[in-house]
C-alpha cells in the first residue's frame, strides 16, 4: 500500500474514532434517544411499549400496579400525564444529563430521573412524577 493510502486509511479509522464517542448508546445522546422514544409512543397512544420496552423491571412493576397494567388511555393517568409531558419535548438539549457508568441521572423536573444502560439500551428506572402517590385535596 502506498504512503497515501496508508495515510488515507489511518485518517479515516481516526475519524470514526473520533465520531463513534458522540453517537455511543452509552452517551447522553443516547439517553435523548430513550426520551424521544418513549413521546413517540405517547404520541401513538402505545403505553403498553413505554412500559415493556422502556422502562427497568422494578420501575415497570410499580407502573403496572398504579396504571390499570399501563393499558390505561385515562387522561387522569399518571402515566399518560408523564408520557405526554416527555412528547412535549420535556428532554431537550440544554437538559442536563449526569452520567456514572451504565447510570444516567437527569435533572428536567423537581427531581431528578433516573436511566440505566441494560442490555444495550436505556431504560428509564426512576421517575419520580410517574410513581408519586396522587395529591389528594386539603380539607
Amino acid at each position: 500500500m502506498s504512503r497515501f493510502g496508508t495515510a488515507l486509511l489511518c485518517a479515516a479509522m481516526a475519524l470514526l474514532a473520533g465520531c463513534s464517542g458522540a453517537n455511543a448508546p452509552e452517551s447522553a445522546a443516547g439517553v435523548r434517544a430513550m426520551y424521544r422514544s418513549i413521546g413517540l409512543d405517547a404520541g401513538a397512544g402505545d403505553f403498553t411499549d413505554v412500559c415493556r420496552s422502556l422502562m427497568d423491571e422494578p420501575l415497570r412493576a410499580q407502573v403496572r400496579r398504579a396504571n390499570d397494567n399501563c393499558t390505561t388511555g385515562s387522561s387522569t393517568s399518571a402515566l399518560e400525564r408523564w408520557a405526554e409531558k416527555v412528547r412535549l419535548a420535556k428532554v431537550s438539549a440544554r437538559t442536563r444529563i449526569v452520567l456514572s457508568g451504565r447510570e444516567a441521572l437527569i435533572y428536567d423536573g423537581a427531581k431528578p430521573e433516573r436511566a440505566l444502560y441494560v442490555n444495550g439500551q436505556w431504560l428509564m428506572a426512576q421517575a419520580p412524577e410517574l410513581t408519586a402517590p396522587p395529591h389528594t385535596a386539603a380539607r
